[in-house]
């Protein structure tokens, strides 16, 4: 069996922070209609705004809350040394369309991968597509730790030739 001896760390659960665009400019929208609430409606029947920044803050507070979730059983899976490792040459390649639509989807001596930049809210683990400036192509040595969710197999450590 060929083996690199040479691979470079590419992704690490622990060094990520969960979801932190999406949690800014979900936490920038909120803070917008607070602000407009407060220095704009004062006196005024404000029901829409106040209707909208409840909303707004709920979807923040659900999206941060199951980012954070996602983070910290990851990290702990990570952390616990109960990851599974497959090392190889990557097979089976498909490669997520720029659009979206589909599952980025290969293998690795026989263990299936597939993520996807669109559908990892609540998952975590790597998910950087080609398309979007991920490293995973045909043919490529990688090492891969991993732990199967009942779903698919999470890449929660990522290294490559």
């Amino acid at each position: 069996m060929e083996k690199i001896t040479q691979l470079h760390l590419v992704y690490r659960v622990t060094d990520m922070i969960p979801n932190l665009l999406m949690l800014v400019l979900l936490g920038g929208v909120f803070a917008a209609f607070l602000f407009y609430y407060i220095f704009f409606q004062k006196g005024k029947d404000g029901g829409v705004v106040i209707i909208l920044t409840v909303f707004t803050g709920g979807i923040f507070c659900l999206i941060l809350w199951i980012s954070v979730k996602s983070y910290v059983w990851n990290r702990e899976i990570y952390n616990s040394k109960k990851l599974l490792f497959v090392e190889g040459r990557v097979m089976n390649y498909h490669p997520m369309p720029y659009q979206g639509h589909a599952h980025e989807t290969f293998k690795v001596n026989g263990v299936k991968f597939a993520f996807s930049d669109y559908a990892q809210l609540g998952i975590g683990g790597y998910n950087n597509a080609a398309s979007h400036g991920g490293v995973i192509r045909s043919n490529l040595y990688v090492r891969i730790g991993y732990y199967d969710n009942g779903e698919r197999n999470v890449i929660l450590q990522l290294e490559t030739e």
